[in-house]
């Protein structure tokens, strides 16, 4: 018998969270096993007006999946709280709270504090995809929660990359021929800090003007135009391309990108710095990037200052190393044991069954 499970997830594609939670819907053993009710959420629910509208939603969406009694939400602390605690209040049984962020932009702040508590008291499963993500999240560690990294369907990773064009692939490759090409890829918000990518590249330029670098920022975002600008000031606007947000990136990594820059000031455990190292890239992160997360250690640096010239020295040295020859590193990802979908499906089905606990 399937398990009935209500789930309730972010709204749109750009995200890690969303690309982790359609890779799991679409997964046999996921469609074999559970009977999913899936809402993704979406309004003005600001105010006391918007919570009304939202619980009114809730109670409708809930209703429409027959009132399941096993409840599994996957959305950041504030909005996540307060839509685990109205199904709480329709009749939702076991509540299960997902973390895919290891820290807040107000942590010390009263509501923070005050969701967090509430987060920690409704939810009677924590899964977190790092230990820092539950203590974000619950303020424990995993000691009570659940930990659930994001792991990644390499196969089908590897896949989609062959998948595409040769057109397609010569126009991609024609912009960066015989170039050492960095990218910061993902949403181009302040979490992601790609100011700093783009500091240190304006400077590793500066020292490297016969290497005829790029960098490609693969993404959009509140902060896309001040980038752009920013690149413009730094004169570095030429050597910058800005592709926006594509539903194919295992093929810029594949065959466009040789190191990716993740300078991030906060972040849980994104799938793009497993992806880059699966297909062979350098990839050089900040200390929000959690270890277990490089699993390559002839292609991974982790630096703990978030410093462009630091950052800059480091991108000269991966870049001595020369463009990186295209091969398949799929294999040795999919052995890991924290990101393999085999054992993660497992691992996330198990936590699907319904207690008997309010």
């Amino acid at each position: 018998m399937k398990k009935r499970v209500f789930f309730v997830t972010f709204a749109g594609d750009e995200g890690g969270p969303q690309a982790w939670f359609k890779q799991v819907a679409s997964h046999p053993r996921f469609r074999d096993d559970v009977d999913a009710h899936i809402w993704m959420p979406s309004g003005n629910f600001k105010g006391p007006m918007g919570k009304l509208r939202l619980f009114r939603a809730c109670r409708s969406e809930y209703a429409q999946a027959g009132r399941i009694k096993v409840v599994y939400v996957s959305l950041d602390l504030d909005f996540g709280v307060q839509i685990a605690l109205m199904l709480r209040i329709l009749g939702a049984k076991t509540i299960i709270m997902h973390s895919h962020v290891a820290r807040f932009t107000d942590q010390e702040g009263f509501k923070f504090r005050m969701y967090r508590k509430l987060a920690a008291a409704i939810a009677d499963r924590k899964v977190a995809v790092s230990e820092d993500s539950a203590r974000g999240m619950f303020g424990c560690g995993l000691e009570r929660a659940k930990l659930l990294p994001a792991f990644v369907d390499f196969k089908v990773l590897w896949d989609a990359s062959n998948g595409c064009s040769e057109e397609a692939v010569r126009s991609l490759t024609a912009e960066v021929e015989k170039k050492f090409v960095f990218a910061c890829i993902g949403r181009m918000a302040r979490n992601k800090n790609m100011e700093l990518g783009i500091d240190a590249f304006a400077l590793y330029r500066e020292n490297n003007r016969s290497a005829g670098s790029k960098l490609l920022l693969v993404g959009t975002g509140p902060r896309e135009e001040s980038l752009k600008v920013k690149c413009a000031e730094l004169g570095i606007e030429g050597d910058v391309i800005f592709y926006g947000w594509v539903d194919n990136v295992e093929v810029y990594l594949r065959y466009a990108v040789d190191c990716l820059l993740m300078p991030s000031l906060l972040e849980g455990a994104p799938r793009v710095a497993m992806e880059a190292q699966a297909f062979g890239c350098s990839v050089i992160v900040s200390e929000a990037i959690p270890e277990f997360c490089l699993f390559r250690e002839d292609l991974a640096t982790r630096l703990n200052e978030l410093d462009a010239e630091i950052w800059a020295r480091e991108m000269e040295r991966v870049a001595r190393g020369g463009k990186k020859t295209i091969g398949n590193g799929i294999e040795i990802a999919r052995q890991h044991p924290l990101f393999s979908i085999d054992q993660g499906i497992e691992d996330f089905l198990g936590l699907l069954e319904p207690s008997e606990t309010p």
